[in-house]
């Protein structure tokens, strides 16, 4: 009975001296003690694990008289900083078996210690960001782990560091190599690039480096974008980058300049990525065959395997077609989606040439096949879709909801929509007038619209204009102005 008691009393007595331990001894194998015996007063198991790790390290050929002395005055600014045993010891412990162990560069271990102690130092310091630091080094000695959380890991692979404390920043120089993020079951990597990663704010600054876009099933030598200056906040999985230089192979001759976006996204496939993404600086680029016998002209954006045309309310994207060298079509869109079989594009207008006169529609749903060389337009009566085609060549409205071309035939077929119940074409005199459907366009407003359209144009003194125009004259919202019309 009296040996547990007295068990239990040695047992609290140096539980309660581990806790309230205020300063290490001077003395190195004192201090690997004291060390020892403040980790296993929080947890037992660990202390002794730690402990049997480093002392034959501490007693070996790595750690000299003056790195232990530093080592005790870095532990004691821990001390006064109120670090705790388990994280912030147990971190620090891991980390000097780990520059032992690995026999790491000795002025990659001073500088560590330079920066241990300015953090220690630094009045606007906080516990978690030492804690946050000590894990960022273990991590880095442990697996190349340049951040790494729970979720969000970035590494750096296949280069040379070193560790450089400038006075006030902590940094890893990394030499050229990749650097890669993991998160959610998904990568993404930095080719050939270098950089300073900043280890007490977890920012990166990168020079130089290569991005594909193999994850949206591109070929790495046919896409791929090269990286200047760019800087990345490795707490995020996403980035951007200025000045990126696009090589796209399948559209473009020579290189783009723009803007490239990454993300990792979480169960991405080939199919379904959106990831990497480049948006070219200029909004005019003029591609010839983009397709067999269609020519692009307007800006560019690539997203994950999605090619997209885009073009602005001032000047739209434009696609021209050709029959026999001759321009028979022309589209034009705000945006476009290219894949590698396919256009489509909404609320497109389309002009079909025939001789001087013309076919046209404001907007309707536009398709290419080219498995089947056949464009394919759609009126779904929805906004604009709901527009009738003007034939100028036959005088007539055209109101039937579906339009194919097969592009190496002369006809142009006008069908009914695949399985859809109305089969109706219905053909107008443009010379024709009905009241009732007059009426109808008017319905509760005070004005009818083709009035409102008859003042504006005639106050503007030309018929062409966009929707945005005609909204400010008639003091409605772009929404409402399609609603009316």
């Amino acid at each position: 009975m009296k040996t547990i008691i007295i068990t239990i009393f040695l047992f609290v007595c140096f539980s309660i001296n581990a806790q309230q331990l205020k300063t290490f001894s001077s003395k190195p194998e004192q201090y690997i003690i004291e060390l020892k015996e403040m980790l296993e007063g929080k947890d037992k198991k660990t202390g002794k694990e730690l402990y049997e790790k480093l002392l034959p390290l501490w007693n070996g050929n790595y750690y000299s008289q003056q790195d232990k002395e530093k080592i005790i005055s870095v532990s004691n600014e821990l001390l006064q900083k109120r670090a705790l045993p388990i994280p912030h010891f147990e971190s620090f412990t891991r980390i000097l078996i780990e520059f032992a162990r690995n026999n790491n560069s000795k002025s990659d271990f001073e500088e560590w210690l330079k920066g241990t102690s300015y953090l220690c130092r630094k009045k606007t310091a906080t516990l978690n960001s030492i804690d946050n630091y000590l894990d960022n080094i273990l991590a880095f000695l442990e697996k190349r782990f340049l951040y790494r959380s729970s979720t969000l890991k970035w590494k750096s692979r296949n280069s040379n560091t070193k560790f450089i404390f400038d006075g006030e920043n902590f940094f890893i120089d990394v030499g050229k190599g990749d650097i890669i993020c993991f998160s959610k079951n998904d990568s993404s990597v930095i080719y050939n690039t270098e950089g300073l990663y900043n280890v007490y704010t977890q920012e990166w600054q990168g020079f130089n480096g290569k991005v594909t876009w193999e994850r949206a099933g591109f070929n790495a030598n046919e896409v791929y974008a090269q990286l200047k200056r760019y800087r990345i906040d490795m707490k995020k999985s996403s980035y951007e980058a200025d000045s990126a230089v696009l090589t796209h192979k399948r559209y473009f001759s020579e290189p783009l300049l723009g803007i490239l976006s990454e993300k990792v996204m979480a169960d991405v496939d080939t199919q379904k990525a959106i990831y990497p993404q480049f948006r070219s600086y200029s909004k005019r680029h003029k591609i010839k065959n983009i397709f067999q016998n269609i020519d692009y002209d307007g800006g560019f954006s690539l997203k994950g395997n999605r090619f997209i045309g885009e073009g602005t309310a001032e000047e739209l994207a434009i696609l021209k077609v050709y029959y026999k060298d001759t321009l028979k079509l022309v589209a034009a869109s705000r945006s476009y989606i290219f894949r590698e079989d396919e256009i489509n594009g909404q609320n497109t207008a389309i002009t079909i040439y025939i001789e001087k006169d013309s076919i046209y529609h404001p907007g309707v749903i536009f398709k290419y096949d080219a498995k089947k060389n056949e464009l394919s337009f759609i009126r779904d009566n929805k906004g604009m879709r709901r527009s009738p085609y003007y034939d100028t060549y036959h005088r007539l409205e055209l109101d039937f909801p579906y339009l194919t071309w097969k592009l190496n035939e002369p006809q142009i077929l006008m069908r009914p929509i695949p399985k859809a119940t109305n089969k109706k074409a219905m053909f107008s005199s443009m010379d024709y007038f009905s009241q009732s459907k007059y009426l109808e366009l008017q319905g509760m407003d005070l004005k009818n619209p083709l009035q409102e359209l008859r003042a504006f144009t005639k106050k503007i003194n030309d018929r062409r204009f966009n929707e945005k125009e005609y909204a400010n004259f008639i003091k409605m919202s772009l929404q409402a102005t399609w609603t009316s019309l």
